[in-house]
């Protein structure tokens, strides 16, 4: 009998479309929550989680089952594993360092804020080739090719 006030599905979620025969989910600190569901609908995903510390390291068991690797230095582990496509969630800076550094293609999520979840504060602006994009209604997942 409670009622509650919430916003959800705000924003672009990941394309399962684009997804290849194996595609690779990359999940880094608390990006790992929106590749839950996400391992859960692709037929053979491989995911790599990343954390600076082991005691940060959290969530595993949610993936119980797949194919899971752990690591504390992203790109060293991710140039070991071979793939084609790429669906990724973390802050911004190690998107963009993801994007610039990995020839595969694929799609990210920032770990962003969003001030108020429907585009009128402008404070989830990203720059893309196509101009100012908003997380909360453009993303928060954009095409790696998207970004500048």
């Amino acid at each position: 009998g409670s009622r509650l006030d919430i916003l959800p599905g705000l924003g672009r979620g990941f394309d399962l479309s684009l997804a290849t025969a194996s595609p690779l989910l990359i999940g880094c600190g608390t990006g790992l929550s929106p590749l839950v569901g996400l391992a859960r609908r692709l037929p053979n995903p491989r995911i790599l989680l990343a954390f600076r510390r082991e005691e940060d390291a959290f969530g595993q068991s949610l993936f119980e089952g797949l194919p899971l690797s752990l690591t504390d230095d992203l790109f060293s582990a991710l140039s070991a594993i071979p793939h084609d496509f790429f669906y990724a969630c973390g802050s911004e800076s190690v998107m963009r360092k993801l994007c610039e550094s990995d020839e595969a293609d694929g799609e990210i999520a920032f770990d962003t804020r969003m001030g108020c979840g429907v585009g009128l504060c402008m404070g989830c602006s990203r720059e893309t080739v196509n101009g100012p994009r908003l997380s909360c209604k453009d993303g928060p997942v954009f095409r790696k090719g998207e970004l500048l």
